[in-house]
C-alpha cells in the first residue's frame, strides 16, 4: 500500500517570504512509517524529514563526486596529463552509480 506525502519541490524566497510549491508522490507506507518514526523523534513533520534525509544524500553524493574529482585531478597531476570533458563526464557517471 502506498501513502500520498507531499514534499517541497521548489523553495523561492521573495521579499524575505518564503514561497513553496508542493507536488503530491507516493511512497511505500513502510518508509512513511520509517520517517514518521525518525520525524517523531526529532519534532519534525513528516516531510521535513523526508527533506532531512534528502538533503543528507545530496551533501553525500556531492561530496563523493568532489572525492572523486580530486583523486582524477591527483592521478593526472602524477600522470602529467590534462583531463577532457569526456574524462571528467565517465568520472561523474562512475561515481553516481556507485552512490545509488
Amino acid at each position: 500500500m502506498q501513502i500520498v506525502a507531499k514534499c517541497v519541490i521548489m523553495c523561492i524566497i521573495v521579499y524575505g517570504v518564503i514561497k513553496m510549491s508542493f507536488k503530491s508522490i507516493r511512497f511505500p507506507e513502510e518508509f512513511i512509517e520509517s520517517a514518521k518514526n525518525f520525524a517523531d523523534k526529532d519534532f519534525r513533520s513528516i516531510p521535513q524529514q523526508i527533506m532531512y534525509w534528502a538533503e543528507i544524500g545530496k551533501q553525500s553524493e556531492l561530496r563523493n563526486w568532489q572525492l572523486e574529482k580530486m583523486r582524477l585531478g591527483l592521478q593526472q597531476a602524477k600522470d602529467n596529463h590534462v583531463a577532457t570533458e569526456q574524462e571528467v563526464l565517465r568520472t561523474f557517471t562512475k561515481c553516481h552509480k556507485k552512490a545509488v
